[in-house]
């Protein structure tokens, strides 16, 4: 099975911001959507909370990115298994145990990492801990299709990516009003507290008990096997037109901050990242409220190109300022990227909709997190320039890529 072809003739989205009226005002949407909400708080304050409670108990940074690192694993490898879970079984049961695995396990390392317990001990519960996390931005995502009309997908998928990364903003500060007044396990605890609720909350929506469960995916008369999605073509260039920008993050935001730091400002890196994320923000909203549904087959190779230009210009940037609106104008390219891939998977896999959501999404995380590290090493080695000119041009070749295909 491949993607159908975009339409010749885009289905025109519901105008303006009443799009998000009438998402929001759809029947079992609202209770979900919340949930959602409530469970990404976690995202933005668990990784640090993580790195300080376990460097302050055992007095090394190493140790703790380590345990921060395996987090992230168990994360991703949590994120592909309840993908496909979700297809088979539907979001109550999977949402249960997830979320009663991410408690146990936090509770654990809560106990265990004041009691000098070894490294091993402590990496193996930070897995637990990740792939615990409650998959509840990616069950909403799937369920899209079938709780709004086709016109106000590009919304409703605005919605998931507002609900996500809002919180993801608000965990660190909520996460500093917290260590500083107590201690930072409590920190660790309310991380899985919030997961805990909003995956009840979302289980218990009526959205969740609508849920109709899938037979295994197949393609071309075959079961996928371990591929899953990935054995349809279409779910392919998705994930390389997400994770590609994905890289592309993550290299504009170490060498961003590696610039304002050699500008004599490293204050100033957390202003950029913060531009980053409105960026993001705002165009992911006019991007839902006023996209089409389906079509715009240009549109997708067009923000790739704009951010390429934008790393180009990070890389010649001559002062903070500058380089300021460079990454805000980045971020608001990176907002209706995904809202855009999130609509075409949702029409290339109605047949596994979590599995391909959560494939999609774990992609993208670990290639930001390949941008960083490979940024890093670049950067020291090279300089700033050549690793974002590099990404540059390699988002130039998925636009082109794209474009011949479509």
């Amino acid at each position: 099975m491949t993607c159908p072809a975009p339409m010749s003739e885009p289905v025109a989205a519901a105008p303006g911001l009443r799009a998000y009226l009438r998402v929001l005002r759809t029947p079992w949407v609202a209770v979900p959507a919340l949930g959602a909400a409530v469970a990404s708080v976690p995202i933005g304050m668990l990784g640090l909370s993580l790195l300080l409670l376990v460097q302050q108990r055992s007095g090394s940074f190493a140790a703790a990115g380590a345990v921060v690192a395996v987090l992230g694993i168990g994360t991703v490898v949590g994120m592909l298994v309840q993908g496909r879970l979700l297809d088979r079984i539907g979001p109550r049961r999977v949402l249960a145990v997830s979320s009663a695995l991410r408690a146990v396990a936090s509770v654990a390392f809560v106990a265990v990492a004041g009691t000098g317990a070894p490294l091993p001990v402590l990496a193996a519960l930070a897995f637990a801990i990740g792939a615990g996390e409650p998959q509840v931005n990616g069950a909403l995502r799937a369920m899209w299709p079938s709780l709004v009309r086709r016109e106000l997908l590009p919304a409703a998928n605005a919605v998931s990516s507002v609900v996500f990364e809002l919180p993801v903003v608000a965990g660190p500060l909520l996460l500093a009003l917290v260590i500083a007044v107590l201690p930072v396990e409590v920190a660790v605890l309310g991380a899985a507290g919030f997961a805990v609720a909003g995956a009840w909350m979302f289980a218990r929506s009526g959205a969740a008990r609508r849920w109709r469960p899938r037979p295994p995916l197949r393609e071309r008369g075959r079961a996928a096997g371990l591929l899953g999605p990935l054995a349809i073509p279409g779910v392919r260039v998705i994930v390389v037109a997400m994770s590609v920008p994905g890289t592309a993050l993550g290299v504009l935001q170490v060498t961003s901050a590696a610039a304002v730091d050699a500008a004599g400002a490293p204050a100033q890196a957390g202003l950029l990242y913060a531009l980053l994320t409105a960026g993001s923000l705002l165009g992911t909203v006019l991007y839902g409220s006023r996209a089409r549904a389906v079509g715009g087959r240009r549109l997708l190779p067009a923000l790739l190109a704009a951010e390429a230009a934008a790393l180009v210009a990070a890389a010649v940037a001559p002062g903070v300022p500058f380089l300021a609106v460079v990454v805000f104008g980045f971020g608001m390219c990176g907002g209706p990227i995904a809202v855009r891939c999130f609509i075409d998977l949702q029409r290339c896999t109605p047949e596994a909709p979590a599995a391909a959501v959560t494939l999609v999404i774990a992609a993208g995380l670990a290639a930001t997190s390949l941008g960083t590290a490979a940024a890093g090493w670049a950067a020291d080695t090279w300089g700033l320039a050549p690793p974002l000119v590099a990404c540059s041009g390699l988002l130039l070749a998925v636009a082109a890529g794209l474009l011949r295909k479509r």
